[in-house]
Formats: C-alpha cells, sequence, structure tokens
C-alpha cells in the first residue's frame, strides 16, 4: 500500500457497491444479445457498463495498492478489444 494514497480506494467503494446491485443485469447480458433484448434490457448499454465498473474498479485497487502485475491485465485489454470490436 502507498502510504497515504487511499483517495483511490474510496473510490472503488462506490464502484463495487453499483457492480454488486446489478450484478444480475450483467448475468443477463452475458447470456447474450438475444436474451437480453427479449428481457427488454439494452444489451451494449448494460456490457458497456459492466466493463466501464469493472476497469474502473480495477484501476483504482491497483493504483491505490501501488503494485501492478501482469496477472489480471487481461479484463482491461479484453474490455479494449470488445470497445473496438463493436466501434
Amino acid at each position: 500500500m502507498i502510504a497515504g494514497k487511499y483517495e483511490l480506494l474510496y473510490l472503488s467503494v462506490p464502484l463495487m457497491f453499483l457492480a454488486y446491485f446489478y450484478a444480475d443485469y450483467f448475468t443477463i447480458a452475458g447470456m447474450g444479445e438475444g436474451t437480453a433484448l427479449s428481457l427488454g434490457l439494452n444489451h451494449a448499454a448494460i456490457v458497456n457498463a459492466g466493463l466501464f465498473d469493472s476497469c474502473a474498479c480495477k484501476f483504482s485497487e491497483r493504483c491505490g495498492r501501488g503494485q501492478h502485475t501482469f496477472r489480471g491485465a487481461y479484463s482491461s485489454e479484453r474490455a479494449g478489444n470488445f470497445l473496438r470490436e463493436t466501434a
């Protein structure tokens, strides 16, 4: 932990609550576009919100901790690939 750098960790708390409360929507969006649309959800908006939320949580936690490992960098790269494919 970087001494005295708790501000970014405080940023991650509301983002984690957001992910917790919208987990059902993220699960439905993960079942596919057809399932999400048939249940009345905007698939693209939910997927983009989920990617933003997970990347923002990971960013704030890693910057606050001060350790950058390559082990979990997969999700950020996957988010970038997904956004390039849909654009």
